[in-house]
């Protein structure tokens, strides 16, 4: 049964052609989604158009979606070009399970130029999920496909743009390549003048092994029935061996090698919420005996409140650019979709496939993946600063015929299908040797410093900046934080509580009870500081309540500016001993840990640091506008770092 999409549920294809270098642009616009709106991967704005060589250059056309039924009765529907075709395949015993090639036919004879897309499931529901992720591989992760003569006809151009553009790789239509299958949903769309027609109940027929003709029930026949040589005396396709064509021409495959797979770990790290971060994990792959392609990863999290934080995770090749390079793959949770996942003590699990050919190890070159998490912004329902995120990758091996393991493998060379052991097994079946890892856990900011800095333009031993009463700018340092997108309840910014210097002064002392600190933007505005009564050589200045307790007074570092703080103090003798130099020069040297958070918290045996993540609606009265999270700890700022040092003579 064919059944034209009646509006709402048409799509309307404006297409237009601007020939610039051979150019051209792809104009889409929808009509009012509705449930059953399903997403379309050939019909995105600025997708490389693969059905432009079928319509009339120059001109707007409608493009006809069409659902395509097999009630009891219908075995087979006619497809014609200038339509895409949504084809349900019914969940029927009657239904082959046969090359998609074998089911497409082609009224005048002959192989069929068609291409298109196999969705997850009959009812597209991850990709309905996933319709508004911003990666392509993440909206459409099932398989697109594109027949031998598509390959090489007149779509073999816009093909290739295709895959380049997005990504992706067509699969194969013939033995060994996408498969017709019942209960599935396909998009289909045929270039040919002639009609096509698809058939997908076919009524069992009695194959004769050793004709040289594939036929129902047989996965190759090379004119005997004699076994042992590829193709067995019932042909089918024997271990080891590879078959194509009919009649069939069957060589073997070459052993399978090993797969080693090392985890490596990363200590604790913020993670910035609504932003890419740095690695919290890597693998590191081993080939021996062949090349391997690496065709999938698991990656779980736990601590409670870790999949509302982590949107993705991504994996990355060192050498590549964020903003510049694409990651090789992206997990997420829909990715999963019906795979078997761990679920003792994790609290999510996140899959990706990758795409053919995009990460291959040769035996003796060693590559590895970083895993890289997408934070979810404060927008997301329960994404807040302070959740706590732990990776883990499970030494599990697969327990289904999916072969759903934490990392999925073949053999460029044999085809094998690698399978995860705990240990070297049987080499000619294709392993992936894997010891399991637990990361460090990491926790979530939505604002965080990105750098701290040297706020003085004054040269190293520049004389003391004194003035008569003795008071001295001592140091100055600029608190740079990143950008954020975190706008719920005001965008997120950084306000300081606390502050402990590292003050050096040989030969030269200084009165404890002078030290103010203050934002040089607005000197009047001081907090008072403290060290021990008449200090001299290396001590250390207190800063405390910065922020004055009532969350107004003290600047907010707010998402990718700078404020500088000044720390001044009294001296009272520029020189102990007059025969002997003097100096003075101010450090911040421990800036926390994330162990120090946790356990200890602001102090001079703990961090020397105290800071808030405060969204701009905080107002501190208790109203529960915003939302504010405390932290002693600033991450990825190597220490000390220091201030200008000031002579005294």
């Amino acid at each position: 049964m064919i059944i034209p999409f009646t509006r709402p549920h048409r799509l309307i294809l404006f297409l237009a052609i601007v020939f610039s270098a051979g150019a051209f642009v792809l104009f889409v616009g929808r009509q009012n989604r509705s449930g059953n709106d399903i997403p379309i991967p050939f019909m995105e704005g600025g997708a490389i158009d693969l059905r432009g060589q079928l319509t009339t250059i120059g001109r707007r056309q409608t493009t006809d979606v069409i659902r395509v039924t097999f009630p009891a009765g219908t075995d087979a529907e006619t497809l014609q070009q200038d339509r895409i075709y949504l084809v349900s395949v019914p969940d029927d015993p009657d239904v082959p399970n046969i090359p998609l090639d074998q089911a497409m036919a082609l009224s005048g004879g002959g192989t069929v130029d068609y291409f298109g897309y196999k969705y997850l499931s009959a009812d597209a529901a991850v990709e309905k999920q996933n319709r508004d992720d911003p990666s392509f591989l993440v909206r459409f992760p099932g398989q697109f496909f594109a027949s031998a003569k598509a390959r090489t006809g007149i779509s073999s151009g816009t093909i290739a743009a295709f895959e380049q553009r997005t990504g992706i790789t067509m699969h194969s239509t013939d033995t060994g390549g996408v498969m017709l299958e019942g209960n599935a949903l396909y998009l289909i769309v045929v270039n040919e003048a002639q009609s096509v027609t698809i058939t997908v109940r076919q009524a069992p027929a009695s194959s004769v092994c050793g004709n040289g003709a594939i036929e129902t029930g047989e996965t190759c026949d090379d004119s005997n029935a004699a076994s042992g040589d590829g193709c067995s005396d019932i042909c089918a396709v024997e271990s080891g061996w590879n078959c194509t064509g009919a009649p069939s021409v069957c060589t073997q495959n070459p052993s399978a090698g090993s797969l080693h797979v090392n985890v490596q770990t990363y200590p604790s790290r913020m993670l910035l919420g609504g932003a890419l971060n740095e690695p919290i994990l890597s693998l590191v792959f081993s080939a021996e005996g062949e090349p391997v392609e690496g065709t999938g990863v698991q990656v779980s999290v736990n601590q409670l409140g870790a999949t509302y934080a982590v949107g993705s995770l991504e994996l990355w090749l060192p050498e590549a650019v964020p903003g510049v390079d694409q990651p090789v793959a992206v997990a997420t949770q829909a990715g999963c979709g019906n795979d078997t996942v761990p679920s003792d003590g994790t609290e999510g699990t996140y899959c990706a496939l990758i795409s053919s050919g995009q990460f291959i190890v040769t035996p003796g070159q060693p590559r590895q993946l970083l895993i890289r998490p997408r934070m979810n912004s404060d927008e997301v329902q329960y994404s807040v600063a302070g959740n706590f995120v732990r990776p883990v990758i499970y030494e599990r091996r697969e327990t289904n015929a999916n072969h759903e393991g934490m990392v999925r493998a073949k053999g460029v060379n044999s085809g094998i299908t690698y399978r995860i052991v705990t240990g070297m097994g049987d080499p000619t079946t294709g392993i992936v040797d894997l010891v399991g890892a637990v990361g460090s856990a990491n926790i979530v900011s939505m604002a965080r410093i990105q750098s701290i800095g040297n706020g003085s333009s004054d040269p190293d031993d520049t004389p003391v900046p004194a003035d008569q009463a003795g008071e001295a700018e001592l140091g100055r340092f600029t608190f740079h934080a990143a950008p954020n997108t975190n706008t719920k309840a005001g965008l997120n910014a950084v306000v300081f509580s606390g502050i402990i210097f590292l003050v050096e002064a040989p030969n030269m002392r200084l009165s404890g009870t002078g030290f103010v600190m203050y934002d040089t933007s607005d000197p009047s505005n001081t907090r008072p500081c403290s060290a021990s009564d008449e200090s001299t050589g290396t001590f250390y200045v207190t800063c405390l309540n910065l922020e004055n307790q009532s969350y107004y007074s003290w600047p907010r570092i707010t998402s990718d500016s700078t404020v500088t703080y000044s720390l001044k103090g009294t001296i009272t003798s520029l020189k102990i001993d007059p025969a002997q130099p003097s100096s003075v020069q101010v450090s911040l040297d421990n800036l926390g840990s994330f162990d120090q958070m946790v356990n200890g918290g602001f102090g001079i045996a703990d961090s020397h640091i105290s800071w808030y993540d405060m969204d701009a609606d905080w107002d501190g009265s208790g109203n529960n506008i915003g939302r504010v999270a405390a932290f002693s700890w600033i991450d990825d700022i190597p220490v000390p770092v220091k201030s200008t040092r000031y002579s005294g003579g």
